[in-house]
């Protein structure tokens, strides 16, 4: 079984690789946003035809993944987030449920 220390430090692993995963999540939007955005929307003004136009459906294609692909970053550091938590109950529980065990604090009454 893990220590109290153990569970605290897998725990805060945890919170901050959730935060990391949101932290990319936000940089890809950003890129999306104003990176991809704004070039496209200077090509679109530089450059016309039907190739113009193809290539700009691409590359709205390609913000769009970015972006999906950020929300889905988004949803996983949630998830993590989540998971943590409700591992971190359970395992202080059993944690404390073993201590009493181990020092007689709750025998049940008889």
């Amino acid at each position: 079984m893990a220590s109290k220390f153990q569970i605290q430090l897998q725990y805060r692993t945890a919170l901050q690789q959730a935060s990391r995963l949101e932290e990319l999540a936000e940089n890809l939007l950003r890129t999306a946003r104003t990176g991809v955005g704004e070039t496209m929307s200077e090509l679109q003004i530089c450059w016309t035809g039907e190739n113009s136009r193809a290539y700009l459906a691409k590359g709205d294609r390609l913000k769009n993944k970015i972006i999906d692909t950020a929300n889905d970053l988004k949803r996983a550091a949630a998830a993590i987030r989540r998971i943590a938590t409700n591992t971190y109950n359970a395992e202080m529980r059993a944690l404390e449920l073993a201590n009493r065990r181990t020092y007689g604090g709750g025998g049940g009454g008889r």
